[in-house]
């Protein structure tokens, strides 16, 4: 059993805000804007294959979860839950949802989805585990 906290602060939802969601709202019966990004990782998968000669092998994907968990944990307002009409809710804590593939019984493969808990308080090496011990079917509900 999980004996750690979740800890939060509550928050008034600024004033300017509550204007936004009228447009919002109505925005919600328009079409969605999908959009393509290009990142260029050359240099973030250069570091983690010399890595990978020392240490253990990283996953590219646990990089890319420590990288937004880090992102998020700087702006803790894109994290936060509403709350009612007038609070927000701001996790200490940045949890990141990624898929993983992991092998079932009798070879089966599916892409499942995983959480990986307090991953701003990680590091790539504790991510990358994390979602190697997910691709062998094993879980990856761990906080600290």
């Amino acid at each position: 059993m999980d004996d750690s906290v979740d800890t939060y602060s509550v928050r008034e939802f600024p004033r300017i805000r509550r204007a936004y969601i009228d447009v919002l709202e109505q925005g919600r019966r328009r079409h969605l804007i999908h959009g393509l990004v290009e990142v260029d990782v050359t240099a973030a998968r250069r570091v983690l294959r010399d890595r990978a000669a020392e240490v253990r092998p990283l996953s590219f994907t646990g990089f890319v979860v420590a990288c937004v968990a880090a992102a998020v944990a700087e702006q803790p307002m894109l994290h936060a839950y509403r709350s009612g009409r007038r609070r927000l809710v701001l996790f200490d804590d940045v949890d990141v949802n990624t898929e993983v593939e992991e092998t079932r019984p009798y070879g089966t493969r599916i892409a499942a989805s995983r959480i990986i808990r307090g991953a701003n308080r990680k590091t790539v090496e504790e991510i990358s585990a994390e979602i190697r011990d997910a691709q062998r079917g094993g879980d990856v509900d761990r906080r600290r």
